[in-house]
């Protein structure tokens, strides 16, 4: 018995198979394909986090943009910063709105976090299946395209040092 579809994704079933209509009809070559759904992708992953973000700044000053200013706490938004975090797609370069007291604290993208869910668990992966620390920084090189210190492989593998040892 087939599972009946979400509105949701047969929306997305819609864009995308019109994507690929489009790439096909311009002559794009499977590789081409490939390399231009990359890029859709993170485009997509850009927009949905800057998104959330503006959501989760309404929802902190009490009010929606282009709506009465000061909200209930007297606060305002105050530009975008911009963040470049990592993606296991690669590199995304994100808005963060600010406030003008400063005390928006995003919770999608925490201040100080640079890498997006998804980019540690490959770490470990590759950790986990005794893949060499300067093996590790190589492979993430080739896939996203993104320089990664030792450091950081480092401080992603020591967080779960405690808990293999202990289990």
């Amino acid at each position: 018995m087939k599972k009946k579809k979400t509105e949701a994704d047969q929306a997305l079933d819609e864009f995308f198979n019109s994507f690929i209509a489009k790439q096909k009809a311009a002559g794009a070559s499977p590789a081409e394909l490939a390399v231009q759904g990359d890029d859709l992708i993170k485009k997509l992953m850009k927009r949905f986090y800057e998104s959330a973000l503006a959501g989760e700044m309404d929802d902190h000053l009490g009010y929606e943009k282009g709506q009465r200013k000061g909200g209930k706490r007297g606060n305002v938004r105050n530009g975008t910063s911009r963040k470049k975090a990592i993606s296991e797609h690669g590199e995304l370069e994100v808005a963060i709105p600010r406030d003008r007291k400063g005390e928006f604290e995003p919770k999608i993208l925490p201040k100080n976090q640079r890498r997006l869910p998804g980019f540690d668990e490959k770490v470990l992966y590759l950790y986990g299946q005794g893949t060499s620390q300067r093996d590790i920084k190589l492979q993430l090189q080739d896939l996203y395209q993104v320089e990664i210190s030792q450091e950081t492989i480092s401080a992603v593998t020591d967080s779960i040092l405690s808990d293999v040892k202990e289990w």
